[in-house]
C-alpha cells in the first residue's frame, strides 16, 4: 500500500492541510496503473479540464502551472475520487503533482527529470510562502460580534482569509475569500481605509483583513467551495483572546486570531463612540440586508443558517474552487500599509 491514505499537516492551515511526501517518494507508473486501472484515466480528465488550453507560458511558471494543477487535484478529490467508490487512490498533492507531471503528454516534455520536477515543487512552496494573504471582518450592526470559520479538518476559529491570485487586489481577493468561505458577498461594502494588519507568527506572514461593518447576523450563509469550511458562526468580541483584560480564558479555540485583537478593539471602540455621538447604532446608509449573500456578478448565494454545524456543511454542495477574480471589483485604490489601523 505505496499511497498516502490520511491527510499530513496542521488542521488549522486551510490550503496547506493536504500536502505532504515529496516527488521522490512517489512509486513508478507502472505501479500506479497496475494498482489502479482507473487512475490513468482520472489524470486524463484532468489535464483535459485544467491543462490543455493552458498558454506555454503559463505551463513554464511555476507559481501559475502549480495553481492550476492544485485546481485539478481538488477536482480529483471532491469528484474523481469521490465518486470512483474504492477504484482510484486517495493521493495526497504532491504524489497529484509528480503523477500528472509524469501521465501528461503536454506537461512531461517540459519537466522530464526528477531535478526539474524538484525545482517546479520548490519554486511552489517559496511562492507560497511568500504570496500575501488577505481577508475580511465581518461585524455585525451593534459592533459586538463578527463572522467566524472553522477549517474542514479542525476546530479552531478564524476569520475568512486567504491567498491573493496573481493580478488581484487586495480588496478583491477579500470579497473572493469571504464569497468563498461564508456566501456572503461584501461587494461595495469594503473601505480599503479600514483594516487591521498584524504578522501571524503561525504562519510566518503578514496578513490584512479588512473591515466590514453592518452585516446582519441573520443573513443566510454557507461554504461555496467544497470541503474547506466545516462550521460558520457569529463570534462575540468579548470572547476572542485577549478582548478584555482580566476576564475568564474563552472555551473556544481560534487560530491566527490574537495578533489582530488589539487593533480591532481599538477600531470598535473607536466606531462605537462616534455611533454614539450621532445618535445611532447602524452604519451608515447600509445596504438592504435580504441583498446581502447573493453572489458577486449576480451568482446564487450560499443558503443555510447563521452558524451550521460541521455535519451540516458537509453535506452541502458546493462548487470546485475557482480562481476567478472577475467575480470581485477591480480598479479599487489600496490603502496604505502604515500603522496597524487606519481609517479615513
Amino acid at each position: 500500500n505505496f499511497h498516502s491514505g490520511h491527510d499530513g499537516g496542521p488542521m488549522e492551515v486551510r490550503y496547506d492541510a493536504r500536502v505532504e511526501g515529496t516527488p521522490s517518494q512517489t512509486p513508478p507508473l507502472s505501479e500506479w496503473w497496475e494498482t489502479y486501472p482507473k487512475l490513468q484515466e482520472a489524470l486524463k480528465t484532468c489535464t483535459l479540464r485544467f491543462i490543455i488550453n493552458l498558454p506555454e507560458d503559463t505551463l513554464r511558471k511555476a507559481p501559475r502551472l502549480c495553481f492550476e494543477l492544485q485546481e485539478a487535484f481538488w477536482f480529483y478529490l471532491d469528484y474523481l475520487y469521490e465518486g470512483a467508490k474504492g477504484d482510484l487512490p486517495k493521493l495526497n498533492l504532491m504524489n497529484f503533482f509528480h503523477l500528472m507531471l509524469d501521465s501528461s503528454e503536454i506537461l512531461r516534455p517540459i519537466y522530464p527529470s526528477p531535478a526539474q520536477q524538484g525545482q517546479l515543487f520548490n519554486e511552489w512552496r517559496e511562492y507560497n510562502r511568500r504570496v500575501p494573504s488577505k481577508g475580511a471582518v465581518l461585524l455585525n450592526p451593534q459592533l459586538d460580534k463578527c463572522l467566524m470559520v472553522q477549517p474542514w479538518r479542525g476546530e479552531k476559529w478564524s476569520y475568512p482569509s486567504g491567498k491573493i491570485n496573481e493580478e488581484e487586489t487586495e480588496d478583491a481577493c477579500a470579497i473572493r475569500e469571504v464569497w468563498e468561505e461564508t456566501g456572503i458577498d461584501i461587494s461595495g461594502r469594503v473601505d480599503t481605509d479600514s483594516y487591521v494588519k498584524a504578522y501571524v507568527p503561525a504562519t510566518g506572514k503578514e496578513v490584512k483583513l479588512f473591515l466590514v461593518p453592518g452585516i446582519s447576523d441573520e443573513v443566510p450563509c454557507g461554504p461555496t467551495t467544497r470541503k474547506e469550511i466545516s462550521k460558520i458562526g457569529w463570534i462575540a468580541l468579548a470572547k476572542l483572546p485577549g478582548w478584555e483584560k482580566g476576564t475568564e480564558e474563552s472555551s473556544l479555540r481560534f487560530f491566527g486570531v490574537e495578533p489582530f485583537v488589539a487593533s480591532l478593539r481599538k477600531w470598535v471602540l473607536a466606531r462605537r463612540s462616534s455611533l454614539v455621538v450621532q445618535g445611532s447604532t447602524a452604519p451608515p446608509n447600509p445596504r438592504k440586508y435580504k441583498e446581502i449573500g447573493t453572489a458577486p456578478n449576480g451568482r446564487n448565494g450560499g443558503k443555510g443558517d447563521v452558524a451550521k454545524t460541521a455535519g451540516d456543511l458537509k453535506r452541502t454542495n458546493g462548487h470546485v474552487k475557482s480562481s476567478a477574480s472577475a467575480r470581485a471589483k477591480e480598479g479599487t485604490t489600496q490603502g496604505s500599509d502604515k500603522g496597524s489601523v487606519k481609517e479615513a
